[in-house]
């Protein structure tokens, strides 16, 4: 085992607390997002905690000196740490880093279930059973939104473990750029995310067929199967020169898209949260989404939804709700304020009450 410490001057009287930062080998996926705001959050309020951050070797020293970390080899998935700690965080649901101490404390975060909708058959069934192992194994389970929260508990049995609703944060990076691929004045409809097929991009293009002077920008790191799906739709009504692909963006470009985006659009099928609503909210866009899962608990009343993709229906969603933002003055700033509602400070003070409460 590697473990490699910043800082040499430690409390005994800290609580000792182990948190799997291993997602951060994909630093601008969704839990890559939550690992690297939440780990920042921590350090900027938790200086009674020891924390030992699971880490991919390149993000030694991400989170600062007095942090301790724990670099990851692939000896971990057969033997845990040796150091004792009184909490022990798997911050995903696929974790396969649990401590080898029984004593330990577990906490459990599960973000979705999105497996249900990806895997059948046996895949399925062996995805329910370790992920009922490792709830098993937990001492507490937190989840990222009540949606989470009541799929568990249709399709395991928590054995009345504590439980606890934890949202995500708003990433804060204020500054942007224009993206070297879209012109300044175009106009153009935006969505964002690891682009497969639960994410139903390929219900936007068609949407193209009633705005003339609008592109689609898709961002993020796309499927290459599904991506040739979006294509094809795209083709099919005739817009296919209009759709643009520019893959993973800096957070800087994320934001300028962001900012002068005509709307946000996130039609997908499977949800536990979705980071780029909340973002999408913060800049004041009209967000259009899709009614499933998550999502209209994260949006509220300020976002307009989808519940149909069918090209009509969408269509007539779009239109009205354009027209009802641009007539609606407070509607931005209704929109803004409930982005303000997910704080990743928050979520850090809500995570450290529950190590607290499983370390007594």
């Amino acid at each position: 085992m590697e473990v490699q410490c910043a800082t040499t001057t430690q409390s005994h009287k800290r609580m000792k607390v182990f948190v799997d930062m291993e997602k951060l080998k994909s630093p601008n996926s969704g839990l890559g997002v939550f690992c690297k705001e939440l780990g920042a959050a921590f350090m900027r309020q938790a200086k009674t905690v020891s924390f030992s951050f699971f880490v991919p070797r390149e993000m030694f020293g991400f989170f600062g000196t007095r942090a301790n970390y724990i670099i990851q080899s692939i000896h971990h998935k057969i033997f845990a740490p040796h150091e004792e700690f009184d909490v022990w965080h798997c911050t995903h649901q696929d974790s396969v880093y649990f401590p080898g101490n029984r004593n330990t404390k577990v906490l459990l975060t599960i973000h979705d279930l999105n497996y249900l909708h990806k895997y059948t058959g046996i895949k399925r069934k062996l995805k329910q059973y370790r992920l009922q192992k490792r709830i098993e194994r937990a001492d507490a389970l937190s989840y990222i939104s009540e949606y989470t929260k009541q799929q568990v508990h249709h399709n395991f049995d928590i054995q009345r473990k504590p439980e606890f609703i934890v949202y995500n944060g708003l990433s804060t990076i204020t500054t942007s750029e224009k993206p070297a691929l879209v012109e300044e004045a175009e106009k153009f409809f935006f969505t964002i995310g690891v682009i497969n097929p639960k994410k139903n991009v390929h219900v936007l293009p068609q949407l193209l067929t009633a705005y003339l002077g609008h592109k689609l920008i898709i961002a993020g790191k796309c499927d290459s199967v599904y991506q040739k799906k979006i294509i094809d739709e795209a083709v099919k009504n005739q817009v296919a020169e209009r759709v643009v692909f520019l893959g993973e963006v800096k957070d800087t470009e994320k934001n300028w898209l962001y900012q002068h985006c005509a709307a946000f659009c996130f039609p997908s099928l499977a949800e536990g949260f979705g980071l780029p609503v909340v973002e999408a909210m913060h800049f004041g866009v009209p967000v259009f989404l899709s009614n499933k899962t998550a999502l209209p608990e994260i949006g509220g009343d300020v976002c307009f939804y989808w519940s149909s993709f069918e090209k009509k229906e969408m269509l007539e969603a779009l239109n009205a709700g354009l027209l009802l933002f641009h007539e609606s003055p407070e509607h931005k700033t209704r929109m803004q304020e409930r982005a303000t509602l997910f704080s990743w400070d928050l979520a850090a003070t809500q995570y450290l009450s529950i190590y607290k409460q499983l370390a007594k």
